[in-house]
């Protein structure tokens, strides 16, 4: 028993995965690796990790759980299930707002980041939201409106790489700007808590990319070959091993 995180209620507490289960490649058969901070700290998750103290089962599977269904929908099996085509001068994944639930596609990483944040797990330090984690939830809630914040730009892996079956939370800094990429199931998510962007002139290429009402744009990047700062090869080395 415990507070749920989301409800504020005395409730049973279930394992709930901070990031869905069914972003797992063959979860139910492979063992997946949670890396902490100090990224040498690592433990075996069977189908992914989970936090037990969190949330409660009506909250995590009957509220979040239907953002989670929508970025199943939208992002699981894309190869096969959307045309590629071109924006930009970039090959991209393109939904039009007819096509995507913007409302619940933009709560499903907002929640990613809030359970994240929440989360007391040594494996789930790099997420500190500080007072923006209220904010995050009272978004979730529909109890606050502010498409500034938690910004969204998704690219997709070019192929299936060894790094596509783990996570992993960043934080980032761009042009004075603080976020968390989330990489996971070959996507990479960059998620801007607020938004001061559109304000630098030399950025103007995200106004274009952020998730919007009107349109979902995913380009196709070769990302892990592009990210090679020692932190991201030191942990595909204790991946392997």
């Amino acid at each position: 028993m415990g507070q749920c995180k989301y409800c504020g209620k005395e409730k049973e507490l279930i394992g709930a995965h901070v990031l869905p289960k069914h972003f797992y490649y063959n979860f139910k058969n492979e063992k997946y690796s949670a890396i902490g901070k100090q990224i040498e700290d690592k433990i075996h998750c069977q189908n992914g990790f989970k936090d037990y103290g969190i949330l409660c089962s009506k909250c995590d599977n009957e509220i979040l759980g239907e953002y989670d269904k929508e970025a199943y929908r939208l992002l699981r099996n894309i190869e096969t299930n959307k045309e590629k085509s071109v924006y930009l001068g970039a090959s991209v994944y393109h939904y039009t707002q007819n096509e995507f639930d913007y409302k619940k596609i933009r709560k499903f990483f907002i929640a990613l980041l809030w359970k994240a944040s929440i989360s007391k797990s040594e494996y789930m330090k790099t997420v500190d939201l500080g007072k923006y984690e209220d904010i995050a939830l009272k978004l979730l809630k529909d109890e606050y409106n502010n498409d500034n914040l938690f910004k969204v730009v998704l690219l997709k892996e070019n192929s299936i790489t060894d790094m596509s079956g783990f996570h992993m939370f960043s934080k980032i800094k761009l042009r004075g700007t603080i976020g968390y990429s989330v990489y996971f199931a070959g996507y990479i998510a960059y998620i801007f808590v607020k938004c001061n962007l559109v304000l630098n002139p030399e950025l103007k290429i995200f106004n274009k990319l952020f998730i919007t009402k009107e349109n979902l744009i995913i380009p196709v990047s070769d990302i892990t070959t592009k990210l090679k700062n020692k932190k991201f090869l030191k942990i595909k080395k204790i991946i392997k091993s």
